[in-house]
């Protein structure tokens, strides 16, 4: 009996193993002071969705209705502005929503989903900043969807991760992240069927590794990390976690998690997780994770009284630039890795 006890354990320990893996966070006393070196502060009333660095150009991407000019081009070496471009408009060249956007950090080209219009809107920032009149690529969506949250284009087609906001792709209500493949039209999906609508995926990001062969999401108010592997037009979910330990689960109900970003490169993912307490006086506090693809936690970085809301890392990989609150005002800063 007791033979039969220990295999039946056995067995049972093995089918465990073959689960999606969910790995234990490190303690949390480990973590470091965040340092942020303020580079330049931005206008008060600016709503940016996105940023992202290719060489020493920092591309920010405002939404809607807060500039005649939504993209923004900074050089991180001299602080200075070079460039604004592409308007909010029904012209040819416009923008209508500007809430779907790439940035290749490799070869500085910019896709946007412009969903309302029905267009890609494409362009190279070498191009943009060696000529006044450059005109953009522009073609037709064929099969739009407002749906759309991210989308990466891949050199075999590419992968949309649907807003997790307030609507998604199906009758049933239930998030999709869709793999299409662009010389088949062949689509691979990943269907969230065991979320609700309030739960788990209402808040998400995702980013892709530079060499397209891996892909991480963060989603709130868990707040939770997924790894996926990119593998012949194909998405398989490598490892699941929590970011960081259960005191950053919402017990309390007066607080709040939200992970605004995350961004990697070929080895490392950063995300933010910003802990806000409702009713409180204190502002939000901010925490750095930097993990491996492997899913191991590398070093946790931590600011009181500070709201970061977008982070990319730096061409070299040594440090992050990040989106901030300085003193109320939206900031540029770097981070040092």
């Amino acid at each position: 009996m007791n033979n039969r006890f220990a295999a039946i354990l056995i067995f049972s320990l093995f089918l465990v193993s073959c689960s999606t893996t969910r790995i234990l966070p490190a303690s949390p006393g480990d973590f470091e002071t965040l340092q942020i070196q303020h580079e330049f502060t931005l206008d008060n009333d600016v709503k940016v969705f996105d940023i992202g660095m290719y060489e020493s150009n920092l591309i920010i991407a405002h939404a809607v209705n807060h500039f005649n000019k939504l993209y923004h081009i900074y050089d991180m070496n001299t602080l200075k502005k070079q460039k604004e471009f592409l308007p909010i408009g029904n012209d040819r060249y416009d923008v209508q929503t500007n809430y779907d956007m790439n940035i290749n950090e490799q070869t500085g080209v910019i896709t946007i989903f412009d969903d309302r219009s029905s267009r890609i809107i494409r362009f190279q920032v070498d191009s943009l900043l060696s000529s006044e009149d450059f005109i953009p690529e522009v073609k037709s969506i064929e099969n739009p969807c407002l749906a759309h949250k991210c989308t990466f284009p891949l050199e075999s087609g590419h992968i949309i991760v649907n807003d997790l906001f307030n609507y998604w792709a199906d009758t049933e209500n239930v998030p999709e992240i869709i793999y299409e493949n662009s010389s088949t039209g062949v689509q691979n999906k990943v269907v969230y069927r065991n979320v609700r609508p309030t739960a788990g995926l209402k808040s998400g990001k995702a980013s892709v590794s530079p060499d397209q062969s891996k892909m991480v999401i963060v989603y709130s108010p868990t707040p939770e990390i997924e790894f996926w592997r990119i593998k012949k037009h194909r998405l398989v979910q490598s490892i699941e976690r929590n970011f960081i330990d259960n005191k950053l689960r919402a017990d309390e109900p007066e607080r709040v998690f939200r992970c605004p970003d995350v961004c990697s490169t070929d080895k490392l993912i950063a995300c933010v997780v910003n802990e806000h307490v409702l009713g409180g006086e204190r502002k939000a506090d901010s925490e750095i994770l930097i993990y491996n693809w492997k899913g191991k936690v590398l070093r946790r970085l931590r600011a009181e009284d500070t709201s970061i809301e977008q982070l990319t890392f730096t061409p070299d990989g040594s440090s992050l630039i990040v989106l901030y609150d300085a003193n109320g005002k939206p900031a540029i800063g770097r981070v040092s890795l």
